[in-house]
């Protein structure tokens, strides 16, 4: 599913990257996959060494994780300076990560007018990333994946990694699609897309179809998130054609339920 991990580190939120150091080392175990943590740290003073600046670093970033990653040597890294998406995606590429797994606070006021960290990775990364948001343990109880049959190559991507996530979690698996209002000349209603939807579902998942939910009008990414919110979902796991030119510019429907969603939300590449 995935071969190497990348978790970015704040050492000045230790809290806030507990969860995201667990739920990697489950996604690991899971897929067998390589880990790198990453912390990016401010240049030193200008009476201190630069050597004993990192290492201290990296001292702290070794005893924050500990045990934490159990039958695994993870790789250490420490970067210094430098914005921190910039230094992230250094490490994507100095690496080979094909999933960078990120905490991320709730999304607030600043978030919406400048855009965390996170969710700047999400749009700009070159590979998946999942941002962790909530305070409980290193398993999801529910996950929702948005399906656009439209783009059958991204949606069966997303299905893929939604489907092995709810099955090594045990949570349930649900499906959102939100179609366009359209009303015919005549008035008349727009027709049922469900059982379209459902075959499309049930051909890339072995005949077994997620509860599925349909949305019809609205914006794309306020209907994922108020299904999210309705149906409890603890992960939001969607498929992206990748970073695009206009999604620097206004966001993909990816990355804004990235940015304002108040789960942890997964963007597939």
């Amino acid at each position: 599913m995935f071969r190497e991990l990348l978790v970015p580190i704040d050492l000045s939120e230790p809290q806030a990257a507990t969860r995201a150091i667990a739920m990697a080392a489950n996604l690991a175990a899971r897929w067998d996959a390589g880990l790198t943590f990453l912390s990016i740290v401010a240049p030193p003073a200008e009476d201190e060494a630069g050597a004993e600046h990192s290492a201290r670093a990296a001292a702290a970033l070794a005893a924050l994780i500990g045990d934490r990653v159990p039958h695994r040597r993870p790789c250490l890294l420490v970067k210094v300076g430098g914005s921190v998406s910039g230094r992230i995606m250094e490490a994507v590429e100095e690496r080979g990560i094909d999933l960078v797994v990120m905490a991320s606070h709730n999304p607030e006021v600043t978030d919406y007018l400048i855009g965390s960290n996170a969710a700047h990775v999400a749009v700009h990364a070159p590979c998946s990333v999942l941002i962790v948001r909530g305070r409980e343990g290193p398993r999801f109880r529910s996950v929702l994946v948005p399906v656009n049959p439209e783009l059958p190559d991204t949606a069966s991507r997303a299905l893929a990694v939604a489907e092995d996530i709810a099955r090594s979690h045990g949570a349930e698996l649900s499906a959102v699609a939100v179609q366009p209002l359209v009303i015919g000349e005549t008035g008349s209603s727009p027709p049922d897309v469900r059982p379209r939807l459902e075959a499309f579902l049930a051909e890339r998942m072995g005949g077994q179809c997620p509860e599925l939910v349909v949305r019809l009008g609205g914006s794309v990414s306020g209907e994922i998130r108020d299904v999210a919110e309705e149906i409890g979902a603890d992960l939001i796991v969607m498929g992206s054609r990748g970073p695009h030119f206009t999604e620097s510019l206004i966001g993909s429907n990816a990355a804004h339920v990235a940015l304002h969603a108040a789960v942890s939300v997964m963007v597939v590449r």
